[in-house]
């Protein structure tokens, strides 16, 4: 029996001028792995993510053999069905957690709004504090009065994914989840994250330029250049078994031994 929670074959995304932001892309994950997504600005990994979630610019044009979210045909989805899909079959945190958030409404407030848009059981006081709790935050009877201005950046992120991960969904996608944080706070929320993957048992497509975050989390990886996939490869013992040039040179950037 397959564990695959996603499946796309020949996926292609290209804009109004027929210029290609992903030609021929093929991605699975599987259930309780991390497949991270590599590769440097406009290569085609956000698209991607946002194409999960049926949420891509209306005129991109997209098409594919095969795009299956847990074994249902993505186009079979109505909206109704697209509404509870997300957040609760499959989660996403985003890559700038400041502007996830209205500026001008407490924390408190717009968490709660988020779990009664889902009708979850979730969506009182008691239970929100407690899942800050579970992900870091301290003080959080203090944090749901404050603005999001008000909290630090990694506070922010703390919360963004105590949200994806309290409906229990399948799959998370994190695009680029540590971009805006310091070095402290970056590791404190990868080790997070892998955590909360591991407890729940989830799958996860991790967006990211950064090999080092890769190496740390990823069980297997797909390289992106302009669009087109270079090479796929599997991390084992934090091992990873590349072969193309172009993989090399990331791995030369950020200073990585293999």
């Amino acid at each position: 029996m397959s564990n695959k929670l996603i499946e796309v074959e020949n996926l292609f995304i290209r804009d109004k001028e027929g210029r290609y932001i992903l030609k021929n892309f093929d991605f699975s994950l599987e259930k309780e792995q991390i497949h991270a997504i590599i590769g440097e600005s406009g290569s085609g990994k956000t698209s991607f993510a946002l194409s999960i979630f049926k949420l891509n610019n209306q005129n991109l044009h997209i098409t594919f053999k095969k795009f299956d979210l847990i074994k249902i045909p993505l186009d079979s989805y109505s909206t109704p069905k697209l509404e509870d899909l997300r957040g609760k079959v499959v989660s996403l945190i985003p890559q700038n957690p400041i502007s996830a958030f209205h500026p001008y409404r407490k924390v408190g407030s717009q968490i709660m709004e988020f779990f009664r848009l889902k009708k979850s059981p979730l969506a009182n006081l008691d239970s929100i504090m407690t899942i800050l709790s579970e992900t870091g935050i301290a003080s959080p009877d203090k944090k749901i009065k404050m603005f999001p201005n008000e909290l630090s950046g990694g506070e922010r992120q703390r919360i963004l994914i105590s949200m994806a991960f309290a409906l229990k969904p399948k799959i998370i996608v994190a695009d680029e989840p540590t971009t805006a944080l310091d070095p402290v706070n970056e590791k404190k929320v990868l080790k997070l994250l892998y955590a909360l993957v591991q407890k729940n048992k989830t799958g996860m497509v991790l967006i990211t330029h950064d090999l080092r975050i890769v190496k740390e989390m990823a069980d297997m990886v797909t390289v992106l250049k302009n669009g087109l996939i270079v090479e796929k490869f599997s991390i084992t013992q934090n091992s990873m078994s590349i072969t193309k040039d172009y993989t090399k040179k990331l791995l030369n950037r950020f200073n990585i031994k293999n």
